[in-house]
């Protein structure tokens, strides 16, 4: 792999973090984790997190949504809420490290038997005595066969299987394994218990990338499977609007899952500067070092993206790692060298997508009239809804829009990059040479 240089010095490992005096990115992007040194990190959402506990400590099964835009730290949020809620050397509440990802093709024997092996592994870290139970190794086996029994008819209705047609349905096969992989979940469940552990919290993720109607059918095949068993509580994580459209849509689901979700807004300006200021404390190498990055670009970049703080701290990533590269004496990146750095970098992820001169001519007027509806086609030249909403669909799948689900209407907001590049009134986005470092 090859490896970037500055000055013909190589950049080690870790240098980035070094290189401004920290012993790690003081704007790691990454979702904080379930333990005490990243519960220590997170900022706000109080009455959001006594909401989300006392569902934790007052139901044994059911589920509750979490909602919230892209990148306003929801997975944050769960991990750490429910760290808090059973924060103990023996924890009574269990809680998988590794969220379940949705994806519009699982099966839900597939999506079991990675309940049940997720939860097996949270044993072996959270509950070490309870891998040395002579069940575990027996239920880790019988986990691993079934999924090489469901991997095998899968391959087998796909036409690799002795000549049966790829058009052969692989679902009705997988039905068989139902009780099998239910029976093993179960089992996982009473180990746990035997081991001191009351709850189970299951974490799904990627409710957004799932088209609705495949959503309330994978919900409806599993909602005896899941909601209705204890100890298990659900956590569904999705974007705005994710539990009205269930209770919309699936009536038997809606009444298993509690009638409020938790809504994660963006966090204000000031708490995101409250989120660098506490990993810089965390990371630097003494106590005189201050924020590489100025408070006027964490305004830039916050206004441009609504706040999403995962794309805040991208973005300051991708800044310290430019400016070391392209001017390494520097270690304080103001406005006036940010600005045409985040012009430059977010023009190219643009132009790298191809896209067509019209399709770009109208993400441009998205960029500068803020969210749209499918019902304004007319303002943006188009003779009918359906044909607008195609445009639209396309920029949510490139991540160039983000949809936002508000009770029956749907509104595409442009993501920051968007605004970034294309976002200024100027008739033409121009590239703006980058600056010298102000001395």
């Amino acid at each position: 792999m090859r490896r970037m240089v500055v000055n013909e010095h190589p950049i080690r490992p870790g240098g980035l973090g070094a290189h401004y005096g920290f012993a790690g990115n003081p704007y790691d992007p990454s979702p904080l984790e379930g333990d005490l040194a990243d519960s220590e990190l997170f900022v706000g959402r109080r009455p959001e997190g006594e909401l989300f506990r006392t569902f934790l400590e007052s139901f044994d099964r059911g589920g509750i949504v979490v909602e919230g835009g892209i990148g306003v730290g929801k997975t944050s949020f769960v991990n750490v809420q429910e760290f808090r809620a059973g924060d103990s050397k023996a924890p009574t509440l269990l809680s998988p490290r590794q969220p379940i990802q949705l994806a519009s093709a699982l099966h839900p024997v597939e999506f079991l038997l990675s309940v049940t092996s997720n939860v097996l592994s949270a044993l072996r870290g959270s509950v070490p005595r309870a891998s040395r139970d002579p069940s575990f190794r027996r239920i880790s086996l019988a986990v691993t066969q079934t999924i090489q029994q469901s991997r095998g008819w899968e391959a087998y209705a796909a036409g690799f299987g002795g000549g049966v047609s790829s058009k052969t349905s692989v679902s009705n096969p997988l039905v068989v394994l139902l009780p099998v992989v239910s029976e093993q979940l179960d089992e996982a469940a009473r180990l746990a218990t035997r081991h001191g552990v009351e709850k189970i919290v299951v974490n799904v993720n990627n409710l957004d990338v799932v088209d609705p109607h495949a959503l309330v059918s994978f919900l409806d095949a599993t909602r005896d499977l899941t909601l209705t068993r204890a100890p298990y509580l659900w956590v569904f994580l999705g974007p705005v609007g994710s539990r009205a459209l269930i209770a919309q849509r699936t009536r038997r689901v809606s009444e298993l899952l509690r009638s409020d979700p938790i809504g994660i807004p963006p966090l204000s300006l000031d708490e995101v500067r409250q989120v660098v200021l506490a990993r810089v404390k965390r990371f630097r190498s003494n106590v005189a070092v201050r924020p590489p990055i100025r408070d006027e670009v964490l305004r830039v970049l916050y206004e441009s993206s609504s706040g999403e703080v995962r794309y805040i701290l991208n973005r300051c990533t991708d800044l310290l790692l430019r400016t070391m590269v392209e001017f390494p004496t520097t270690t304080e990146i103001s406005e006036e060298l940010a600005r045409p750095m985040l012009e430059r970098m977010t023009l190219d992820a643009i132009d790298r997508l191809n896209l067509t001169s019209k399709q770009r001519a109208l993400l441009q007027k998205i960029a500068r009239s803020g969210p749209v509806q499918p019902r304004e086609f007319v303002r943006f030249g188009f003779s009918n809804a359906p044909a607008f909403l195609r445009y639209l669909s396309r920029f949510y799948q490139l991540g160039l829009v983000d949809r936002r689900r508000r009770e029956d209407r749907v509104a595409y907001t442009p993501r920051g990059d968007v605004v970034l590049a294309l976002g200024r009134d100027s008739s033409t986005p121009g590239r703006n040479p980058v600056p010298s470092p102000p001395r």
